[in-house]
């Protein structure tokens, strides 16, 4: 059962969470026809199958609908975490898996993920958006981490809070690399960073 739709939900609740649902699907179709850019409130609308007026009444801008899209975004890392959190796997296994998950996503979702990409780059000039959102994936990297410390997998002369912030930034770097330059290839980059975060993350009996 999808851990997004709420439960018993009223005829009317229903269906405002349907039209959402419509608006975010409509937009990311476009997004990755036509990039962000070049699609307007008015074609989400249509293509939703509603009206302006309706849209405004679920997201104030295009912008905010992309902030809905990023936020999916993070349940989605959430339940990939979750799953390689149950499967019997090492600390660089879970870490290489969700770097893997983007790579992929690069390649079947490129416009869209170009598009999105830069649109929540200008988010990230607001200090209260940066902050939310680097938490957010900071808060999902640490759960990836955090069973590497019983595991003896993960060093502890760091704070553990510090290792996760460290491998995020390394990941969001490299996706900004991927979205500035157009011929960066980011499955041999992120090859090279996963190379480094293992060095890194790991005990140091294992690394010095």
């Amino acid at each position: 059962m999808s851990t997004n739709q709420p439960i018993a939900l009223s005829r009317r609740e229903r269906n405002k969470y349907e039209t959402r649902q419509r608006l975010l699907s409509a937009a990311r179709t476009l997004f990755a026809e036509k990039g962000v850019t070049g699609t307007t409130i008015d074609d989400i609308a249509e293509m939703a199958d509603v009206s302006r007026a309706t849209f405004f009444n679920y997201f104030q801008t295009k912008d905010s609908l992309v902030s809905a899209l990023h936020d999916g975004h993070m349940q989605k890392l959430a339940v990939l975490i979750d799953g390689l959190l149950d499967q019997d796997l090492t600390t660089a296994q879970r870490v290489r898996h969700v770097f893997e998950d983007v790579t992929d996503a690069t390649r079947r979702f490129r416009i869209y993920l170009r598009g999105v990409t830069g649109e929540l780059e200008r988010d990230l000039a607001s200090n209260q958006i940066s902050q939310e959102r680097t938490e957010q994936f900071n808060d999902q990297i640490l759960r990836v981490l955090e069973p590497g410390i019983a595991a003896g997998e993960v060093r502890t002369d760091f704070p553990i809070e510090f290792l996760a912030q460290t491998v995020a930034a390394v990941y969001i770097s490299s996706v900004r690399y991927w979205h500035q330059d157009s011929d960066y290839d980011i499955a041999d980059g992120f090859d090279t960073t996963m190379r480094f975060i293992a060095e890194s993350i790991g005990p140091r009996s294992a690394t010095s």
